[in-house]
């Protein structure tokens, strides 16, 4: 049975430079993964890597939505030593501004597995805590 994963946080950062720090591989490499290339359009194509001591993870796919700062939608293929029966599944990443120069950041991903949904989460929420230690300067994340 399949679910969805969804992780919030609110970043002290307009919605523009939150877009363009997930967008771009020399941002994308500061908070997220090892490697990263794309075309920055809708029906564009994109591939991570993160390495870890379990292996190599590379996450591939194809951008349905590309609305600068705004929103992404894509589809997401995930190839690795965890991939076991996992099928392709959509990530949204929705940016909204509350009050100006705030924006809140929600990443939903779905279908995920069940039994895998709650690691989904964890992982994306330190994610988002590591672009929002990028962007507000500090070091929590």
């Amino acid at each position: 049975m399949a679910t969805i994963s969804t992780a919030v946080q609110t970043i002290q950062a307009g919605p523009g430079e939150v877009f363009a720090a997930w967008t771009p591989p020399e941002f994308m490499t500061r908070w997220a993964v090892d490697e990263f290339n794309n075309e920055l359009r809708a029906g564009g194509h994109y591939r991570q890597l993160l390495r870890s001591p379990s292996g190599e993870h590379v996450v591939t796919g194809e951008y349905r939505e590309f609305v600068p700062g705004q929103r992404l939608v894509m589809t997401w293929g995930y190839e690795g030593p965890e991939s076991g029966d996992r099928s392709e599944s959509f990530q949204t990443v929705q940016l909204d501004e509350p009050k100006q120069g705030t924006t809140d950041v929600r990443v939903t991903e779905e279908p995920v597995p069940k039994q895998e949904a709650r690691e989904a989460e964890r992982v994306w929420s330190q994610a988002l805590a590591a672009l929002r230690s990028l962007l507000e300067g500090t070091s929590d994340g």
